[in-house]
């Protein structure tokens, strides 16, 4: 019914204060409001049209069985609020019109009576009716699944696939209590939410899941949404149950291939990104762990986000570069260098794509391999591979020296050895002495050539053992000189010895100390000129104590500096380029052994004009 019989008095005196509101009431059913004479005080246009009357006039014009004249003034005299009742309506010839029915209420307001009718045609109840039912048949061979139930949750109407869907006979459901009609799929916290629901007209939504006939999963959405009445308390409820099958599995298949591609993706090591391009532009559509650390980036913060703002740009412009490279080229991959300065790392960029055929988009999978181990790799062995040539080169020179050191004693001996068997036989003694002497320096260079060579080989295995001892190495210095003073070996050049007034007390093996001054000065001596000078100084600076041996012989090219701290070096590679002896193991031995003891072995030197070695070590 269009205006309901709860209307109450003050809403009715309201509209009657401001006849103007009347005038806002819905017209599309035949309605009036009356006084008690039976005059028309408002009508609606569908009413007025229907019985050809209009306000002021009076409804006993219209001819009805039984008439409204009639009806009204027993009504008015009942006990009775409002009344119904169908009429036959006529034209004045008494011909028969229309049948309807009508809904009389009555109204008392300021001690007045008023009449409020509203009809309904039988024509009209009749195409609410079949639309009712069509409705009805169209729910029940949709296989929607819905239910509706009055306004305290009692189920009044079910569709034939909510039975079937649930495996409920109709009995178990019609005039039930909705929470235990679901009481099944339901948890104890979820039935009493259903409850509240239901008793404060609330929609509510609950995804339940079963197995059907075919054990097979299914999943339903459960929507129940009230029907309001005009006083704004809720009328009934409807619930229908959407099949959401697909959607969740789907869903489910969606994010397992997500996880899939994540986890497979942050399994690759090196930096991996997978980039969309829409209308020209590129977008992250996805990144590893390990790009995300190399770039500093996240990847919900750059998802669905433009490249160029986030990665460094030359990375940008080498990936659009390759882009171009890769389409043009008609392939489906290439690669290009990359360095990246921040990291100090080096990469190969390769790229490949595929075509979405559903969102026509190209999507791009950009592999940053790194490659910067293998290029140090590569720069460790081909220094390898020169110092394993040079090796065999100083090898060869080596050899070559070594026959040559070797022979020249080894000649001198056997050239003495027949001279003095010759004084011998003819009994000339008086060289006799002197080729005793010569034989006995051939010996001795060729033994200190050996202990030389011994030395070296203990260095080169890490098989040399040290005797340490708190030592003044002043005393060991002043030693060793005063021997080489006393057997005459430095006459040609003049020495100095300055030593530091201080004590150069240090923690050495005495033995391996004196191999390293006693080769220095020697090799000082051997490679200077006529008349050269060499200067042994000792000093104490920053608690170190310093050793210098200074000279001013040939020198030494800044180019072989390095070279002559290798095994079997000289400035001169060639023997028979050679103008000095020695086998070039001196400088090496001495660096090694000062080294071995803690120390620190600084040589300068300069051609023509000399060399200078520094020494320094600890002090305790």
């Amino acid at each position: 019914m269009l205006v309901e019989k709860n209307l109450n008095s003050i809403k009715l005196n309201k509209i009657f204060r401001n006849g103007t509101e009347l005038k806002g009431l819905p017209d599309s059913k035949p309605f009036a409001l009356l006084n008690k004479e039976g005059s028309i005080l408002f009508s609606s246009m569908k009413f007025n049209t229907l019985f050809n009357v209009t306000v002021g006039e009076y409804l006993s014009k219209v001819w009805t069985e039984p008439k409204f004249s009639t009806i009204l003034e027993n009504f008015s005299e009942s006990k009775y609020l409002d009344f119904h009742s169908d009429i036959l309506v006529k034209d004045n010839q008494e011909n028969f019109l229309f049948k309807t029915n009508v809904d009389i209420i009555k109204l008392v307001i300021k001690r007045k009576t008023y009449f409020l009718l509203s009809l309904n045609t039988l024509d009209n109840s009749s195409k609410v009716e079949e639309r009712i039912f069509n409705l009805s048949r169209a729910i029940d061979y949709s296989g929607i699944t819905v239910l509706v139930t009055d306004d305290k949750g009692y189920v009044n109407y079910v569709s034939p696939s909510f039975e079937k869907v649930f495996h409920k006979r109709i009995d178990q459901i019609f005039n039930n209590y909705l929470p235990y009609v679901l009481v099944e799929f339901l948890n104890k916290d979820e039935v009493e939410e259903l409850k509240d629901a239901l008793k404060n007209g609330k929609e509510w939504v609950k995804i339940i899941t079963d197995l059907n006939r075919k054990n097979e999963l299914w999943f339903k959405e459960i929507k129940l949404n009230p029907v309001w009445q005009m006083d704004g308390l809720p009328n009934s409820y409807i619930v229908v149950a959407s099949d959401i099958t697909h959607y969740v599995l789907r869903n489910r298949y969606i994010k397992h291939s997500e996880e899939k591609q994540k986890s497979i993706i942050n399994n690759i090591s090196d930096p991996l990104l997978i980039a969309r391009r829409t209308d020209g532009e590129l977008f992250f559509e996805n990144v590893n762990e390990i790009f995300q650390s190399a770039f500093r980036v996240k990847r919900e913060e750059i998802s669905d986000r433009k490249l160029k703002p986030f990665l460094p740009l030359n990375l940008y412009n080498l990936i659009i570069k390759l882009i171009i490279k890769v389409e043009g080229s008609g392939k489906s991959s290439g690669h290009i260098n990359y360095y990246h300065r921040e990291l100090n790392k080096n990469y190969i960029i390769k790229l490949t794509y595929i075509d979405d055929e559903h969102s026509k988009e190209r999507i791009f999978i950009v592999i940053l391999n790194d490659i910067t181990d293998h290029l140090l790799v590569q720069d460790k062995l081909r220094e390898a591979y020169i110092k394993e040539n040079q090796l065999n080169k100083l090898k060869s020179i080596f050899l070559a020296n070594m026959s040559h050191e070797i022979r020249t004693p080894l000649n001198a001996i056997v050239g003495y050895s027949e001279l003095l068997e010759d004084d011998l036989v003819s009994g000339n003694y008086s060289s006799s002495l002197e080729m005793v002497k010569s034989l006995k320096e051939g010996v001795g260079r060729l033994l200190s050539l050996v202990d030389n060579i011994v030395e070296v080989s203990l260095l080169e295995s890490g098989s040399e053992k040290l005797d340490l001892v708190r030592s003044n190495l002043n005393i060991l210095i002043a030693e060793i000189y005063n021997e080489y003073k006393s057997k005459k070996k430095s006459l040609f050049v003049k020495t100095l010895l300055l030593l530091s007034s201080e004590k150069l007390i240090v923690k050495t093996d005495e033995e391996k100390f004196r191999k390293i001054i006693d080769v220095l000065l020697d090799n000082a001596i051997k490679y200077n000129e006529y008349n050269g000078k060499v200067v042994i100084k000792t000093l104490i600076k920053d608690n170190n104590a310093i050793i210098q041996i200074i000279d001013n012989g040939i020198g030494i090219a800044q180019k072989d500096l390095k070279k002559i701290m290798h095994p079997f070096a000289q400035s001169e590679e060639e023997s028979y380029k050679r103008k000095y002896e020695g086998a070039g193991l001196g400088l090496t031995i001495a660096y090694r052994l000062t080294t071995l003891l803690g120390g620190i072995f600084n040589i300068t030197s300069e051609p023509e004009k000399g060399t200078t070695i520094t020494l320094t070590f600890p002090m305790n």
